[in-house]
C-alpha cells in the first residue's frame, strides 16, 4: 500500500502554468519534506485539462478544496493492487468481465507499481514514454490500446464502488486513444477453406496420447468462420446455450446455437440466436460426443482468450512469413463471413441478422462489396 499524504497545498502554495507538451493548465506544488513520509520533498501536478486560464484557475480552487474534504489518512492501492482486487472481486466473483482482464494484463505490467496519484497529470499515460507510447511501439493497435485504457477507467469505478479508494476520491483522468480505421481485411474463399479445413484437422488430432495443443483456436475458428459471432461471445459460449437435445439427433439438422449471455448488460455489440450451420453442425455433434455429451461447461473447455491458439491454427493453415496469416485477427473471420456472404448476394438484412448489427452499420462496412452495388445507377447515368 503506498501512504497518501495528507497534506493539501493553499491556493498561495501553487503554481499554475500551461504544459509544454500538451498546453494545459497544471495545478503544481511541493509537498514538504517532512510531510511526505520519505523524507524528501515531492513536487506533485495535476493536470486541469483546459487551454483556459480563468477555467483552471476555478479547477484548481475546486481541486483543493475537494481534496481538504477528503478523507485522506487512509491508504492507496497501488493500480495492480487495484487491479487484482477487480479481478477477484468483479471478474471473478460476479463472472463479468472476463475480456477484460486480458485488456488489464498489460496495463498491470507497465502501470503496476504506481499508485493512482502517479496518473494525475498523464505523463505516465500519454507521456513521451507513457502508456501510450509504449503500448505503440510494441506494434498494439490504437483501438486495442483504447480498450485497455477503459478497462482501467472500469477499474477506478469499481474501486470507488468496491471501496478500494476513498469515497471522495478523484481517480485520475483517463483519456482514451480515438478510435483507429476500421479493417476491411477479410479472406477470399480459397483461403477460408484453406483454414476451414485446417482448423478440422487439428480439432480431430491427436498429439502424445492427448488433443492437439491448439484445438481450442481450431474449435473458435470453425465456429467463427460459421457463424460470424464475435470473438468473445465464442469464448464465452456454454453448452447450455446449445440445443444438445437436437445435437444429439443426428436425423435433426436445425439445431439452435444462442450466442447472447444472460450475465451480460446489453451493449451495442449485440449478439443473437440463430441455427447452427450445415457446414459445422457435424463438426459441433461429433466434438459434443467427444467432449462426453455436456450438458453445461464451456464449449471451448475453458474460458479464456483464444489468441494464442488461433496464432498456431493460422500458422499452420499459411506458413510462417505469410501475408495472409500475418495478417489476419480473429476478428477478420467474422468480417470474411459477412464480405464473402455480401459478395454471393446475400441480402444485406440477412447479414445484418446473422451479424446482430444495425442494418446501418452493415451497409456501412459490407454494401460495397455486393453484387451491382450502385452499378445500375452509374449506367443509367451514362
Amino acid at each position: 500500500m503506498v501512504e497518501q499524504t495528507t497534506y493539501v497545498p493553499d491556493i498561495e502554495d501553487t503554481a499554475l502554468r500551461p504544459s509544454k507538451r500538451t498546453g494545459y493548465y497544471e495545478i503544481v506544488w511541493t509537498i514538504p519534506a517532512g510531510k511526505t513520509g520519505t523524507g524528501r520533498a515531492r513536487t506533485r501536478t495535476y493536470s486541469c485539462r483546459t487551454k483556459d486560464e480563468g477555467i483552471a484557475k476555478e479547477i484548481r480552487r475546486e481541486y483543493l478544496s475537494a481534496l481538504r474534504g477528503a478523507t485522506k489518512a487512509v491508504g492507496l492501492p497501488t493500480v495492480g493492487e487495484l487491479i487484482d482486487a477487480y479481478k477477484t472481486g468483479w471478474i471473478d466473483a460476479k463472472g463479468k468481465g472476463k475480456s477484460q482482464w486480458e485488456s488489464l494484463k498489460p496495463v498491470k505490467r507497465l502501470l503496476g507499481a504506481l499508485s493512482p496519484d502517479d496518473l494525475d497529470d498523464g505523463t505516465e499515460l500519454e507521456g513521451e514514454n507513457g502508456y501510450i507510447a509504449t503500448r505503440t511501439a510494441e506494434g498494439v493497435s490504437s483501438g486495442t490500446i483504447r480498450r485497455e485504457l477503459g478497462s482501467l477507467v472500469a477499474v477506478f469505478g469499481w474501486g470507488k464502488r468496491a471501496r478500494k479508494l476513498p469515497k471522495d476520491y478523484f481517480p485520475p483522468i483517463v483519456n482514451l486513444t480515438p478510435n483507429g480505421a476500421p479493417r476491411e481485411n477479410f479472406l477470399d474463399e480459397a483461403d477460408e477453406q484453406k483454414l476451414h479445413d485446417t482448423a478440422q484437422v487439428i480439432l480431430t488430432s491427436v498429439v502424445k496420447g492427448g488433443r492437439h495443443p491448439a484445438w481450442r483456436g481450431a474449435l473458435f475458428t470453425l465456429i467463427a468462420l460459421n457463424q460470424a459471432a464475435r470473438s468473445e461471445a465464442i469464448e464465452e459460449l456454454d453448452w447450455t446455450r446449445i440445443d444438445t437435445k437436437r445435437l444429439g439427433d443426428p436425423k435433426l439438422r436445425r439445431v439452435l446455437i444462442d450466442f447472447r449471455d444472460p450475465a451480460r448488460p446489453e451493449t451495442k455489440k449485440r449478439r443473437g440466436i440463430m441455427p447452427v450451420s450445415d457446414r459445422l453442425l457435424p463438426i459441433l455433434r461429433e466434438e459434443w460426443l467427444r467432449q462426453g455429451r455436456p450438458e453445461y461447461g464451456p464449449v471451448l473447455g475453458t474460458y479464456g482468450s483464444t489468441r494464442k491458439s488461433f496464432a498456431r491454427v493460422k500458422l499452420e493453415a499459411f506458413g510462417a512469413g505469410s501475408v495472409v496469416g500475418d495478417s489476419l485477427w480473429r476478428h477478420d473471420t467474422r468480417r470474411t463471413w459477412a464480405t464473402l456472404a455480401t459478395m454471393k448476394g446475400v441480402k444485406l438484412e440477412k447479414v445484418a441478422q446473422v451479424l446482430a448489427d444495425t442494418l446501418e452499420t452493415t451497409e456501412k462496412h459490407y454494401a460495397h462489396y455486393a453484387p451491382d452495388f450502385l452499378e445500375d445507377p452509374v449506367n443509367k447515368r451514362a
